[in-house]
């Protein structure tokens, strides 16, 4: 019979083993540690099972969902879920070279709610598991996690698709709940100690009343979920009166709770953005007008910011750039007239839609494909704002009476398109930018991945604790 789980002091080692099957593909294979065997088995290379595939071509890494200490070593860790393929992001890709190094490439691109250390076999974590099941009771056989589709499901072909920012909201929505779980049960135990040492020490021959046990829907309010989860959950009265309580003493709370404050700012400011993302995900999705992009850029001024690796500020948008004044009417209309903060030198920033094509779908030759007529087009539009920008500027300067802004070296920014799909279609692409001297062209896409960049980049630090909360899975034995 083989072990339940190896020792706490001793760490399993099983045997990985990679073969290249082509120029592209890697395959590993993976033996169990010694002492998850039966002794009384004579042939452990039996257990010997494909784990994981990497495909440098696809840009893809398969793990196969596998149970090393059970009563079947390497069995199948679900009933229906076979497969789980992970789409590389452009930050991962750069690893693909050493695939042969499989440990730490899955380490590197396997998210933090799967199981990353091989000995204790492939799948989600304990706390994650959930997700499995719904899954199974979709009928998934496949789950592919990705960065550039949305979350969705292949009922025909029982492939379903998570998307990677979704994923990962997952995951915080359940560490919570967990986190504040754990802080209810040390509560309610130290209430329950507190209560029966004081009784005790007093000579008391009051009975301490052991606490009952507590219904779904009081544990869930104590856990704090929202009445999205509950009916009984925080009422919209509720909301606007902790809102008013806190716009009230919001002074006070800053002098003497300036952590908390701080904490309270940082969270909206994560709520917002965790908005704006999803809001620019539904307005590429729905192929919205190249007006409603430019409202959303005039709402949210910073993401323009983002485009520049320099401080700028918006100084006029639909500016004027061949007119008498930058308010003023004109056929010379940029979206976005901004400067740097600290040098007064400006910029342009042009916005088309993501609908807009990049690149000609017909290669002009062998794996070389010409920028798209579009494209082109407004790559001189923008040139075109920029030269009659440095002519005018004194009579802008004068008529708008805005003087501290400066056309040393106007840069153009083009915000067009989506990066293209094709490997050839995407060096094309590269080209065509990369050579584009006084014009900077950024995809939307490109954008939005510096958002969700951001995003994590702001999310607090996960606390260190040694609880299971974090690390468990149903093979550790901790």
């Amino acid at each position: 019979m083989a072990l339940p789980y190896p020792s706490e002091s001793l760490q399993p080692e099983g045997l990985l083993e990679v073969e290249q099957i082509s120029d592209c593909l890697y395959r590993g294979y993976f033996t169990p540690p010694a002492n998850a065997i039966s002794q009384y088995d004579r042939n452990p290379d039996q257990y010997k099972r494909r784990i994981a595939e990497v495909d440098i071509q696809l840009k893809t890494i398969t793990i196969v969902p596998f149970k090393v200490w059970s009563l079947v070593p390497m069995s199948k860790r679900y009933f229906k879920l076979a497969e789980i393929v992970f789409e590389l992001s452009g930050y991962e890709e750069r690893y693909l070279e050493g695939a042969w190094d499989f440990e730490g490439l899955l380490s590197i691109a396997v998210p933090e709610v799967f199981t990353q250390d091989i000995n204790y076999g492939f799948g989600f974590k304990k706390h994650y598991t959930h997700i499995a099941s719904i899954l199974e009771q979709l009928d998934v056989e496949k789950l592919v996690i990705t960065t550039k589709q949305k979350t969705n499901i292949d009922a025909a072909n029982h492939i379903a698709t998570i998307n990677r920012f979704d994923l990962d909201g997952f995951k915080r929505t359940v560490d919570t709940i967990i986190r504040r779980s754990q802080a209810l049960t040390v509560n309610m135990k130290r209430d329950a100690l507190s209560a029966a040492l004081f009784a005790a020490l007093q000579n008391s021959d009051t009975t301490v009343k052991t606490p009952g046990k507590i219904s779904k829907e009081e544990f869930v309010t104590l856990v704090g979920k929202t009445n999205r989860f509950v009916e009984n959950g925080a009422t919209s009265t509720e909301r606007k009166e902790a809102l008013t309580v806190i716009h009230k003493n919001v002074n006070k709370i800053f002098e003497q709770q300036p952590q908390e404050f701080i904490k309270l700012k940082n969270d909206l400011e994560l709520v917002n953005l965790e908005k704006l993302i999803e809001r620019f995900e539904g307005m590429i999705e729905k192929k919205v007008s190249e007006a409603q992009w430019q409202t959303l850029f005039q709402q949210n001024p910073f993401v323009i910011n983002m485009a520049f690796g320099i401080p700028v500020v918006s100084v006029q948008g639909q500016a004027s750039v061949g007119g008498r004044r930058l308010s003023g009417g004109g056929e010379k209309i940029a979206d976005f007239l901004v400067k740097n903060s600290l040098s007064n030198n400006t910029a342009i920033v042009e916005i088309k839609t993501p609908a807009t094509n990049l690149i000609y779908a017909t290669a002009y030759r062998s794996g070389v494909h010409g920028p798209s007529q579009e494209l082109s087009a407004a790559v001189t539009q923008v040139l075109d704002q920029v030269y009659f920008l440095q002519k005018e500027i004194n009579s802008i300067k004068v008529n708008s009476k805005i003087y501290n802004i400066e056309t040393y070296h106007v840069l153009g920014i083009l915000i067009v398109g989506l990066t293209p799909k094709g490997t050839d279609e995407q060096k094309s692409f590269e080209y065509f930018r990369a050579n584009s001297k006084n014009v900077q062209i950024i995809t939307f896409d490109e954008l939005l991945e510096k958002l969700k960049y951001l995003y994590q980049f702001l999310l607090p630090d996960k606390p260190h604790t040694t609880s299971s909360v974090d690390s468990v899975d149903d093979d550790l034995p901790f």
